[in-house]
């Protein structure tokens, strides 16, 4: 009897130090502190670039724009004077992304030989910018922006002029353009090897050529393919049927390292590819150059357009 006495008597303490210990589980467990809400995503920052022109500030706009409808919180570093400034503000990461031409970047950045093919010359260039500097190019915009001759419609008409070749064979042209169009290798020499031109060359500033063709002080002036001016002075672009010119289609670039940490703004910027093309890159800069409007307002306005907005 004793023995079963000390038996039940050690089962009681046994259930007696189980229910100690699980109250005390049951009390630490109540006294812990509750979990609480979840982190907040992290903000999703990106910088980019502009150039102190129309167009860049348009194209930097459509693509700061886009982003910040896509959760992106857009730093806008415009208002740069200068290429080396916007190459050197990506290469050093200063921001994260701008609007490049394909030629810009083969010619004056990489100091290649000028290539005429655009397919080629995107490949190419698109390689060289991801080897050395670990940035890549998206798709083109659409539109290239690339140099021109262009006659008023009355000369065009007159002379029966409808490309580069045919206005060749006219002798004595007064040919209007700014210094450094007479002085770049796929310039003004380059034209008169390629198509045999026998010109007076007139130098004038950027600014005042299209007036000046326009007053008859010129015949003929080098102009670029998207500029407002064209559809002010309403003037005709020959075509280059010798593919002197070479390609400058603008494309978003951007710092591979960006796209690494963000790779959705490879779409987002790619919705862009292809919708621009020359005239309606004409359209948009005259809306900024003639009728004065904010590039941002400009940029805005046909994103909806296109409802990207």
């Amino acid at each position: 009897m004793l023995k079963r006495a000390a038996i039940a008597s050690q089962v009681l303490v046994a259930v007696a130090v189980m229910i100690v210990l699980a109250v005390g589980c049951v009390t630490k467990k109540a006294e812990q502190p509750q979990a609480g809400p979840a982190p907040a995503p992290a903000e999703k920052k990106i910088a980019i670039g502009a150039e102190q022109w129309t167009e860049g500030l348009i194209c930097s706009e459509l693509m700061a724009q886009l982003a910040e409808k896509h959760g992106f919180k857009v730093e806008r570093k415009f208002h740069l004077q200068g290429k080396e400034l916007l190459h050197a503000g990506i290469t050093s990461g200063q921001f994260d992304a701008y609007p490049e031409y394909t030629s810009s970047g083969w010619l004056f950045v990489l100091k290649q030989e000028p290539i005429h093919d655009p397919d080629v010359v995107f490949e190419k260039v698109k390689a060289a910018y991801e080897e050395k500097f670990g940035i890549t190019w998206l798709p083109t915009l659409g539109f290239n922006d690339t140099y021109a001759l262009a006659v008023t419609k009355d000369f065009a008409a007159k002379h029966n002029v409808r490309t580069c070749s045919e206005l060749a064979k006219i002798k004595g042209l007064r040919f209007g353009a700014e210094p450094d169009f007479f002085e770049r290798k796929d310039g003004y020499d380059g034209l008169v090897e390629t198509y045999g031109f026998d010109c007076k060359k007139v130098q004038l500033e950027i600014g005042l050529k299209y007036k000046a063709l326009a007053e008859g002080k010129v015949d003929v002036i080098d102009a670029f393919t998207t500029d407002g001016l064209l559809r002010v002075y309403d003037l005709v672009i020959l075509e280059d049927d010798k593919r002197f010119f070479v390609p400058y289609y603008c494309c978003p670039i951007v710092r591979m390292d960006t796209l690494k940490k963000y790779p959705e703004l490879r779409d987002i910027w790619g919705a862009l590819a292809g919708k621009i093309n020359e005239e309606t890159m004409v359209a948009l800069n005259y809306e900024v150059d003639v009728n004065k409007r904010d590039p941002a307002e400009v940029a805005a306005e046909f994103l909806r357009k296109l409802g990207l907005r």
